[in-house]
């Protein structure tokens, strides 16, 4: 069994004071392939907006839909990608922003960044996409700062700054803290030791997959599997591997040329299997989610 490891993206040795984005002195648009790809993560903070397109965006292990423009805020240590749907791709711009750098000057305190409980993602649940009808302000900002970042001559940082410190506080009203136990891990150790089963899930979902095939991936016992997916993702291995299913299922079904069997197929089912699966993830039937969306 071959895993595709994770990835940085980039090495934040390359961001200075004088140059805390990237890519910086032009806009970076995206095109999300339609094959699944390997999550990945990096150390440093990610703004995106979708002008178009729907799709997935799985982030920390779990498969968010997107249908239209959105936002993106991906802080660093998460595991995240980007998938389309259809043949006609989604549309993203993304910028990377090195924190401790852009604020390393100007009239922003930078011990604030200490405080962000984004520092301590792992300890709330964050809303990582953000559709545009529910949030156009946070749409507007993340297109702001990347517009800016993008001017060909040299970037106002002050700007970025100033949005980019809205940006922040306005997303922290939005996190919830989460429950936990005493000694249960922490959200981010369970991410880590969990990184190869879930990416596996993710690049392969459409395929047969065994708990067997999960148990070698993580390198641990099924009861170990067992306990640390459902304490990180909420369902076991077999239920996970559903739940991402479903979620691209619920997705391939806006597009009306798509028959509902060929999207069984594509999601790893037979078409009763798959219609019996999607009843019980959604309460509706297939054809019905489709005439509901």
């Amino acid at each position: 069994m071959q895993i595709q490891p994770k990835i940085a993206v980039f090495d934040t040795k390359d961001f200075t004071p004088e140059k805390p984005l990237s890519p910086q002195g032009s806009i970076f648009t995206y095109y999300p392939s339609t094959n699944p790809e390997a999550l990945h993560y990096h150390d440093f903070f990610e703004i995106g907006y979708c002008e178009k397109g729907v799709g997935i965006f799985n982030v920390s292990g779990e498969p968010i839909p997107f249908n239209g423009k959105c936002t993106s805020l991906v802080y660093g240590g998460q595991t995240h990608i980007a998938l389309s749907i259809n043949k006609e791709k989604s549309r993203w711009h993304f910028l990377y922003i090195d924190l401790n750098n852009l604020f390393a000057t100007g009239d922003i305190d930078p011990r604030f960044l200490s405080k962000l409980k984004s520092c301590r993602w792992d300890e709330y649940e964050i809303p990582n996409l953000l559709p545009y009808d529910d949030h156009p302000d946070m749409y507007e900002l993340c297109r702001q700062i990347i517009q800016v970042g993008g001017e060909r001559q040299k970037p106002s940082l002050d700007t970025i700054r100033g949005l980019t410190y809205a940006l922040l506080m306005r997303h922290e009203e939005m996190f919830v803290p989460k429950t936990k136990d005493k000694g249960q891990p922490s959200s981010l150790q369970l991410q880590r030791e969990l990184e190869d089963v879930i990416n596996y899930i993710t690049e392969r979902f459409a395929e047969h997959i065994t708990i067997e095939d999960l148990t070698r991936c993580a390198k641990m016992s099924k009861s170990n599997l067992q306990r640390k997916m459902i304490e990180f993702t909420g369902r076991a291995p077999m239920q996970y591997v559903q739940y991402v299913r479903m979620k691209h299922a619920s997705v391939m079904l806006l597009d009306k040329s798509n028959s509902i069997a060929s999207i069984a197929y594509d999601t790893g089912y037979t078409t009763s299997c798959f219609n019996r699966q999607f009843l019980k993830e959604f309460g509706m039937s297939p054809s019905k989610w489709r005439s509901c969306h």
